[in-house]
């Protein structure tokens, strides 16, 4: 069975400098960041899981998709 994961976004505030994409394995209790293709800062506006390939995520960030 695959993992199952919740993501969220952040995006950058004045003064702060969380951003970007997390997950959290269900039941594993730790966010993870993840960074990879994404710009620095990621101001993370969309989150989508592709429908077939959950693998596949798509974020939608202040430079686009």
């Amino acid at each position: 069975m695959a993992a199952s994961y919740i993501f969220a976004g952040a995006g950058t505030w004045r003064g702060g400098s969380l951003a970007g994409v997390f997950r959290c394995g269900i039941g594993d209790g730790a966010w993870e960041h993840l960074r990879n293709g994404l710009p620095d800062p990621a101001s993370v506006h969309t989150i989508v899981v592709h429908p077939e390939n959950p693998a596949l995520v798509f974020v939608g960030t202040q430079d686009g998709p």
